[in-house]
């Protein structure tokens, strides 16, 4: 985690963790879950027309929120909440970052 507030764990034991629930994969993981959840965003932001660029980093951000929604409720315009570093972990494990490619292409 990048900053100390972050690097906080939901405070269960392992056996509980939040992030080894069954809600965790039917609430938060599930695609079909998580494609409502980007088209209930761009409907609401007015964001049709936006294509997506990069799929895990995008599906990364909508299981935040739905996290954060399922956990804590709508949270209105500067109130936030820490998600827990399990969970985290937990979600940038199912949708990893692409690879950084120092690749360069020349034209031949």
């Amino acid at each position: 985690m990048e900053v100390d507030v972050e690097c906080v764990c939901c405070g269960c034991q392992p056996a509980f963790c939040i992030s080894t629930r069954i809600e965790m994969d039917q609430l938060i993981l599930d695609q079909n879950v998580l494609a409502i959840s980007d088209g209930y965003f761009r409907d609401m932001m007015g964001r049709h027309n936006e294509r997506m660029v990069n799929y895990n980093k995008t599906v990364r951000y909508k299981a935040y929120r739905n996290f954060t929604l399922w956990r804590h409720g709508r949270l209105g315009s500067g109130i936030r909440r820490v998600v827990p570093s399990c969970v985290t972990t937990h979600i940038r494990q199912t949708f990893p970052s692409a690879p950084k490619c120092n690749w360069t292409i020349y034209p031949f």
